[in-house]
Order: C-alpha cells, then sequence, then structure tokens
C-alpha cells in the first residue's frame, strides 16, 4: 500500500538488527505514526541470519505478513547482500564499499547507500555492534523521522542496560555515520 512504509533489515544475530528496528517503529509511534515491527530467524545464536521488519503509516496498518516489497532494505553485514529486495527504492548497506561498486555488482535496481558502521562502531564503540550507526545511515537516506526523536529513543532502550558513557558513544556512532553515508 502506497500509504505504509515499509523497511527490511537484513543482519546477523548479535549486530542489533532487531533492536534497530524496535527503536526506528518506537520512534515512529511518538511522533504519532502507526507501526508493526517484527523479526524472523531461526535457531537463536550469535551470527546467524535475522530478518526484521517494520512498517510505519499515518493510518491504521492491516497487513498481517512479512514485508515482501520494502521500501527500504537495510543490510548490516554486507555477507548477506544477496538476501536484499533488487527492487527496494532505497538500500542502505554497511560496507567500506562505495555505493557505485557495490551497484556495478549487483542487481539492486534502487538508491543506493553506503557507510561504514562496522568501521565507526569497532573505531568508536571497540566492538563490531553496527545497529546505531546503522539507524544513523537509514535516517539520513530517509528523512523518515526527525533525528532527535530517534536519539531519544535509543537512550529509552538502551542508556540503563549499557550505561551514559557507552550510550554517548552511540549517539557518536549514529551521528557519524548521518554525516559518512555515501549515495549513488
Amino acid at each position: 500500500m502506497e500509504d505504509i512504509y515499509e523497511i527490511t533489515i537484513i543482519g546477523r544475530g548479535g549486530q542489533g538488527a532487531k533492536t534497530a528496528s524496535e527503536v526506528l517503529a518506537i520512534a515512529a509511534l511518538h511522533e504519532g505514526k502507526y507501526i508493526q515491527a517484527f523479526s524472523e530467524y531461526g535457531a537463536e545464536r550469535s551470527g546467524a541470519p535475522i530478518v526484521s521488519f517494520i512498517r510505519i503509516s499515518k493510518n491504521p496498518i492491516t497487513i498481517h505478513t512479512s514485508v515482501l516489497e520494502p521500501n527500504l532494505t537495510v543490510v548490516m553485514d554486507e555477507s548477506l547482500l544477496s538476501m536484499a529486495n533488487k527492487n527496494s527504492d532505497k538500500v542502505v548497506i554497511n560496507t567500506v564499499r562505495s555505493p557505485d561498486k557495490i551497484k556495478h555488482c549487483t542487481n539492486l535496481k534502487g538508491k543506493i547507500y553506503t557507510a561504514d558502521c562496522t568501521g565507526i562502531s569497532v573505531e568508536i564503540l571497540g566492538r563490531n555492534i553496527p545497529n546505531t550507526p546503522t539507524l544513523g545511515a537509514v535516517l539520513k537516506a530517509t528523512n523518515l523521522l526527525p533525528k532527535n526523536c530517534v536519539e531519544k529513543q535509543l537512550r529509552n532502550k538502551l542508556e540503563q542496560k549499557i550505561g551514559k558513557k557507552i550510550m554517548d558513544k552511540n549517539i557518536e556512532c549514529f551521528n557519524r555515520a548521518y554525516e559518512e553515508l555515501k549515495e549513488h
């Protein structure tokens, strides 16, 4: 449906795809939107592929299936790029490669955006947890929600669990990917 913005996030267990989808959905809810957010995964183990789905709309959402034709596909692990929907309007990819190189070696038809979310998280956090930089890249690529609203929901979701110091570093990751996003 045209009034529903559909997103698919593809990642691996432990990278924060599920958390990223929840934060984005809750931020949309706080902006007065209707939302759905759910994930599909097999065995719950670190490193296993996971796909999260988000729907955001101004109107009630009555669809109850996986997202089949997303407006946006997010690939948090480049090794899962083959799982991306080739017909997505936009694709955000966590990679060191440029959008032109990705476009050249894939059959993706939409606009391609890249950011080194892994590099950013390893540099700032000391760990490969690319969910917060990926959210920054998604916001820059889509202008879907106000940046400060997503930052607030990141803090609400994570700060009590990880502490203010690490949360501040996550916000730094978020902002850096927002600024460094490249597009084709």
